[in-house]
């Protein structure tokens, strides 16, 4: 029989895992771009950053013309336009225009309230992203611990016929058949947690998909670790710069240093501008009955709105004060959250590594010792159960610490606010 070379089974098994992890990652990518699209609350605050957008304009406008028509001076005997010289019929025109700058000041605050909707709806698409990756890598530990408890329900049915069997010959003991079945139990009621714990995860998958809660998802395989190429001077420079919370408060500030500007143009007078054109018929006059063309500005005294307006002002500069504060306040928590998050990562990550290179491999060796001890008893079967529930609980902690490593990044990417893994 023709056996395949080692190298060429090495590489046969490092491509399916490879194609396995890019497969994982698609059906991620897939959720993912599924949620932003789907979301409701993210569609509801896109569609009012979108309103608005559409409110800069406007904002900026100028009031519209007043079109003025006038019978002026008829007498009440005659009800005739042509009886006197003062008499006529008139046709205005009238526009106000604000004091110079305040127009592009209003159409700035709204702009400012434009990209406050924007950063907020951002922030959301990144809450969004954390939490599918949450659920996802919930689903996935879930289903690694499922086949590892189903395997090991497996062995242990092994162990029991292998009980049975020494009892059968006198050299066992029925402690030990009742011991193991105790044991087949405890890992029946284990399926039913992770299966309840799955269905939990699968809703909340869908939930945030907005799809129905019952919508199945295919089962998921772990992936390669993730590769953490970032510092924490990177990280929080890229947060400082791209975190959209961050933005936001930003804006928020802006948007309250271009109100205290509007507010200070708002203490300006207004203009009115008008024409207006006089039809006459009465030509017994020292014009021969000539028509009038009449033009006029007013000018609005901000006599009655000076101190409002002077409070709008302050109470801008406190707001921006406020707003500079919750900026800092973020800066900070941003900070610290970081360090607190690669502290953990790294922690799940050597934990990981432990678990894998040393602590797994010595139990499984101690497990094939028992195994070989207690077909020739040497070794009890208490010792035997002892180092297969030793193993599974190790194989069970590498994949806890790894989901729990992933799951600290992809809480390392959303307090960025940036895609990073």
């Amino acid at each position: 029989m023709r056996t395949t070379p080692l190298p060429c089974r090495l590489i046969l098994v490092l491509g399916l895992l490879l194609q396995s992890a890019a497969a994982q990652t698609a059906q991620l990518e897939v959720l993912i771009a599924e949620a932003l699209s789907r979301h409701p609350r993210l569609e509801a605050l896109s569609a009012l950053a979108t309103a608005q957008r559409h409110a800069e304009r406007p904002a900026a406008a100028l009031p519209d013309p007043h079109l003025r028509f006038d019978l002026l001076n008829v007498p009440l005997g005659k009800w005739d336009t042509d009886s006197s010289p003062m008499s006529g019929r008139q046709l205005g025109l009238s526009q106000s225009l604000p004091w110079p700058g305040r127009r592009e000041a209003e159409r700035q605050l709204a702009s400012t309230r434009t990209q406050i909707a924007e950063a907020r709806t951002e922030d959301e698409a990144a809450r969004l992203v954390e939490a599918v990756k949450q659920a996802y890598l919930e689903l996935v530990f879930v289903d690694q611990a499922l086949a590892i408890t189903a395997r090991n329900q497996d062995l242990i049915r092994d162990y029991v016929r292998m009980a049975q069997t020494k009892y059968a010959v006198g050299t066992g003991r029925q402690q030990d058949i009742l011991k193991a079945q105790l044991f087949l139990s405890s890992l029946g009621d284990r399926l039913l947690s992770l299966h309840a714990r799955r269905d939990v995860a699968e809703a909340r998958l869908n939930a945030l998909r907005s799809r129905a809660i019952g919508t199945p998802i295919a089962s998921a395989s772990m992936t390669p670790a993730t590769h953490l190429d970032y510092g924490l001077a990177d990280l929080t420079q890229m947060a400082i710069a791209s975190r959209p919370a961050l933005v936001e408060l930003r804006w928020e500030r802006e948007h309250w240093k271009a109100a205290e500007h509007l507010a200070k143009l708002a203490a300006r007078p207004d203009f009115d501008f008008s024409v207006a054109y006089r039809q006459r018929s009465f030509e017994e006059d020292a014009v021969a009955g000539r028509d009038f063309l009449s033009a006029g500005v007013a000018v609005r005294l901000p006599l009655w709105r000076a101190e409002r307006e002077q409070e709008q002002a302050a109470e801008a500069q406190q707001r921006q004060r406020a707003a500079s504060a919750e900026v800092e306040a973020l800066r900070l928590q941003i900070e610290l959250g970081l360090q607190e998050l690669l502290v953990k990562a790294r922690l799940h990550r050597d934990q990981m590594k432990l678990l894998r290179q040393a602590i797994l491999p010595q139990a499984e060796q101690a497990l094939t010792a028992a195994i070989a001890g207690y077909r020739v008893d040497h070794v009890d079967f208490g010792t035997l159960l002892d180092s297969q529930v030793a193993v599974q609980q190790y194989e069970i902690q590498m994949h806890h610490h790894h989901i729990d490593y992933e799951k600290t990044l992809a809480s390392l990417e959303a307090l960025v606010g940036v895609r990073l893994f």
